[in-house]
């Protein structure tokens, strides 16, 4: 193991993270100066793929099929929202331009068939029905178009003498009949004729004019140069915060689970029954925090080096500068990205564009549904504690909203119309699920520290103390409470099918953590400020290089959330995209109101997290030592000849590797 942390390479996260720095900062100028003038917008890939389509057609009928790949083009890597509001305007367009509305008939082999067949089922007589040849025959003698042997499109104008024809041939069917079935016949004949002038369907001609490549083309350079500007910011969003190896969120969570694991001293025997046993993991884990717990100097030292964990990711999300931040820049580049855009169309013409401007910004090109202007709001933002712009609104109950009485007839139908707009566009939605990433992972190592504090609060804590004698409870009452509390945030999950004795009774709940905290209203209605262990305060403000948002305040955040959450919430998180209507998940944002967010907003226990790094780190170690042992000294050398030789040509990475070195051991 001790040579994970070379192997993971931290100075090549470190470089990749200054580039996506750049790449934000210069996709932030490009998005923010956007030209609204589309005739100044340069041809991008998308708009030079269409227009080499539409050519091949010009002053011809477009082939239905072909219109599906334009629609494609534009679509391809976009959300379902989006790709709908596009599919729904181009097709507009098409309408728009000089032939189009015209209608035609087109069937293949297969609409052909599934003809035929429900035509036998109107009759007893299946021989005065066509066959898919004779139909085909009598399209194909009226068709404008035929692309192969079973494929006919036919102007519908044409559509009368094609039910001439067809009853010319049921006429002569019949006649060939004995006389005595002819008016038999006659009525069987009337039933099928009747059938398929019901059944054929028309469409629409698309004809490509000038004015529908100008059109499209004009459209294309939009929108393709939104999914260049889309595709550089994604790759900025998806290094900072996706779930995924080698990105900084990843990184640094797997970082901490690992430093949480040495903290604690577990031992290699230990790993291989953590990840067996979820029983066991929560046994361990429990024995090892009270030895922890009892010792000052080593638990100082745990959360010292957590606490750096943590102070190390928000630098490498966010910058050291003390106003600036990178996912700053990064929510404005993508916010200018969305709203510019849909400026751009409303430029080219609003009416015909109406449909993809709703769905990327929500009609109001000027509206950004999240305003953030400063550092701390991002930490805000991040931790889940930032109110939607129309924070009041209750969906299901505007009588409840102080701000929303005091508006206007007129204005409270604008207010409802906005905050549901707002929710829906994909601009919103895009960085929503950015930050849930985000919290999931985060309120995860926060969870830890809480685990950690309580336990030691408990461990300090006497039984005579002036906090506990306003409990007014026995003293074997106040220690199922204290074990009950340390159960809770080890392993609760705040679904009812677990641990419900005590989830679901708030009164429990907060005895429990008033014995450790002192609740107080903020700012936020829940933000908590209480006794903090010295050693614990201590350990996190040394390592806080950033000065905005400290980690210390921003955990006090955490612990309200977690309270209210698991406290007052009767949520199955088994669930985790169904909606949550009850008095605490309208205290928080009303677009992250899922079982799948308010678990992002409490996170993994620790007991997941440990069970799961348990895996991890075991199978690391037993590939070590089973790699050692077949390749003995000369393995060992190769590593070592590796690392010393780094060091000696790049004596500027000592002092780096130095301290990751010790924050992981």
């Amino acid at each position: 193991y001790a040579i994970e942390n070379y192997i993971v390479d931290p100075l090549l996260l470190s470089h990749r993270n200054s580039k996506a720095n750049k790449e934000i900062k210069r996709f932030l100028d490009i998005t923010k100066n956007m030209d609204l003038n589309v005739s100044n917008i340069k041809e991008n890939s998308l708009s030079r793929n269409v227009e080499s389509l539409l050519n091949t057609y010009k002053n011809k009928e477009l082939p239905f099929d072909e219109l599906d790949r334009i629609v494609e083009m534009f679509t391809e890597t976009l959300d379902s929202k989006t790709s709908q509001a596009l599919e729904f305007d181009i097709n507009r367009l098409v309408e728009k331009s000089g032939l189009a509305g015209k209608k035609y008939i087109y069937m293949d082999e297969e609409s052909i068939a599934e003809l035929i067949s429900e035509a036998k089922k109107k009759t007893t007589r299946e021989e005065l029905v066509l066959t898919e040849e004779e139909f085909l025959n009598v399209l194909k003698k009226y068709a404008k178009e035929s692309n192969n042997e079973k494929s006919v499109r036919v102007d519908f104008e044409k559509f009368n003498e094609i039910k001439k024809s067809i009853k010319n041939i049921i006429s002569q069917k019949i006649n060939n009949a004995p006389e005595e079935e002819k008016a038999f016949l006659k009525t069987e004949a009337k039933k099928i004729r009747t059938f398929i002038d019901s059944s054929i369907k028309t469409r629409d001609s698309y004809y490509v004019s000038e004015n529908l490549i100008k059109d499209i083309m004009n459209f294309a350079k939009v929108i393709g140069d939104f999914k260049i500007n889309r595709t550089m910011l994604d790759f900025c969003k998806n290094f900072k915060i996706e779930e995924a190896p080698n990105t900084v969120i990843a990184s640094s969570y797997n970082k901490f689970e690992r430093t949480f694991l040495d903290v604690l001293g577990i031992s290699f025997k230990d790993l291989k029954r953590m990840r067996e046993s979820t029983s066991f993991t929560e046994e361990l884990l429990q024995s090892k925090i009270n030895e922890l717990c009892a010792d000052d100097a080593k638990y100082s030292k745990a959360i010292n080096k957590l606490g750096k964990v943590l102070s190390e990711m928000e630098v490498n999300l966010h910058g050291s500068d003390e106003v600036k931040s990178n996912l700053l820049d990064l929510i404005h580049g993508i916010e200018y990205n969305y709203n510019n855009t849909a400026k751009r169309l409303k430029n080219l013409d609003s009416s015909f564009f109406k449909e993809t401007i709703k769905a990327l910004i929500a009609e109001e090109a000027d509206t950004t549904v999240q305003k953030i202007h400063a550092r701390d709001e991002v930490f805000d933002f991040l931790d889940g504690l930032i109110k939607n712009h129309y924070k009041d609104l209750d969906l299901r109950n505007f009588n409840n909203s102080d701000h929303f009485n005091s508006l206007s007839a007129p204005e409270k139908a604008e207010y409802i119309k906005a905050n549901l707009r707002g929710l829906g566009s994909s601009k919103n939605s895009e960085i929503i699920r950015m930050f849930n990433r985000y919290q999931g992972a985060v309120n995860s190592l926060y969870r830890v520290l809480h685990l950690l504090e309580l336990n030691k609060r408990f461990t300090n804590i006497a039984d005579g103390s002036e906090q506990l004698a306003g409990l007014r409870r026995s003293s074997t009452e106040i220690e199922h409470i204290k074990e009950h509390a340390k159960k809770i945030v080890l392993t609760g999950n705040s679904t009812k099918f677990t641990l419900k004795n005590g989830l679901l009774n708030p009164q429990l709940y907060r005895d429990v953590f008033n014995i450790g905290w002192e609740t107080i209203g903020g700012e936020h209605g829940f933000k908590t400020k209480g006794v903090i262990t010295s050693l614990f305060k201590d350990a996190l403000e040394d390592f806080n290089p950033v000065s905005k948002g400290q980690i210390l305040e921003r955990y006090q955040y955490y612990i309200g959330k977690f309270k209210d959450i698991i406290a007052n919430c009767a949520i199955d998180f088994t669930k985790p995209h169904l909606h949550v209507h009850d008095r605490v998940a309208l205290e928080y944002d009303q677009q992250v109101r899922t079982r799948l967010s308010m678990f992002n907003l409490v996170g993994q226990s620790p007991v997941e997290m440990a069970k799961g790094a348990a895996g991890r780190r075991y199978g690391t170690q037993k590939w070590v030592r089973i790699v050692s042992t077949a390749t003995g000294s000369v393995f060992g050398i190769a590593i070592l000849a590796q690392l010393c030789f780094g060091k000696l040509r790049n004596p500027q990475n000592i002092q780096k590797k130095q301290v990751n070195n010790d924050t992981s051991n």
